[in-house]
């Protein structure tokens, strides 16, 4: 049971942060697909072969600091993820 899991199960509220700008952002991670598959078939954050090709397919960004913004939001994703695999996990929007 994970983080996610444990809190609704007993009802606790979720909270999550209102974004002011760049929600466009998390839609283009979430599009690309926030992870891939490394060689032994884990989760891995996306290269940036596939940031630029699905940068270059789709037109959802063009700016390199945005394809950078997009690496760093799969990496954070992957590193939340495995931070939020237990019920005791600090969630991110608690985090210092």
């Amino acid at each position: 049971m994970n983080w996610l899991e444990w809190h609704r199960e007993r009802g606790k509220p979720i909270e999550t942060v209102e974004l002011e700008a760049g929600d466009y952002l998390v839609e283009a991670l979430l599009s690309a697909g926030p992870t891939t598959r490394d060689a032994m078939g884990g989760e891995a954050p996306l290269p940036w072969s596939e940031v630029w090709a699905f940068a270059s397919a789709t037109r959802a960004v063009s700016e390199p600091w945005e394809m950078q913004a997009l690496v760093a939001m799969s990496r954070a994703y992957i590193e939340g993820k495995a931070g939020g695999a237990t019920p005791f996990a600090i969630a991110p929007i608690h985090q210092n």
